[in-house]
């Protein structure tokens, strides 16, 4: 951001800081303010949901994340891809960047992508779900971009 003069900070209503401690953050021109009404953890949340983390399957590389993108790049398949339960402001976006086989993604245990399925199955470079939170053990699909096929795992 360019230098500001003081002169125009006080014209524009501009303020930098480089810390804040309050009880109480609100944005907004003087009696207009809307507050801020989230946790330091789901503000967060924002600034990390862009970060892109690369699976490929192995060992250590089948756990989704659950607040930023998932780019899957696999061989032959893959089918033990896993998807944790969502936290409040969560944003998940799993994406296929590679793969000769078929991806299934399965949430865990009581966890669903739309308060029924379970399980995703994804069969082309490219398709992509973009996820939120619902509730603590609902996925909201809120995108499916290719043709994503939701369904019940077996187990």
């Amino acid at each position: 951001m360019p230098p500001v003069s003081r002169k125009e900070m006080l014209i524009m209503g501009y303020t930098h800081f480089d810390g804040i401690s309050a009880n109480k953050l609100a944005f907004g021109a003087k009696g207009q303010e809307i507050p801020i009404a989230a946790s330091i953890a789901e503000i967060n949340k924002l600034f990390t949901r862009n970060e892109v983390t690369v699976l490929d399957g192995s060992e250590g590389q089948t756990a989704c994340v659950t607040n930023g993108v998932s780019a899957i790049k696999g061989g032959a398949g893959i089918d033990n891809m896993t998807l944790a339960a969502p936290s409040k402001g969560d944003v998940a976006t799993i994406r296929i960047d590679s793969t000769t086989g078929d991806v299934v993604v399965t949430c865990a245990e009581g966890v669903t992508f739309d308060g029924t399925n379970d399980e995703a199955t994804f069969d082309a470079v490219g398709e992509t779900l973009v996820l939120a939170y619902k509730n603590d053990t609902t996925w909201q699909v809120v995108m499916n971009i290719g043709g994503v096929t939701l369904g019940k795992s077996s187990t």
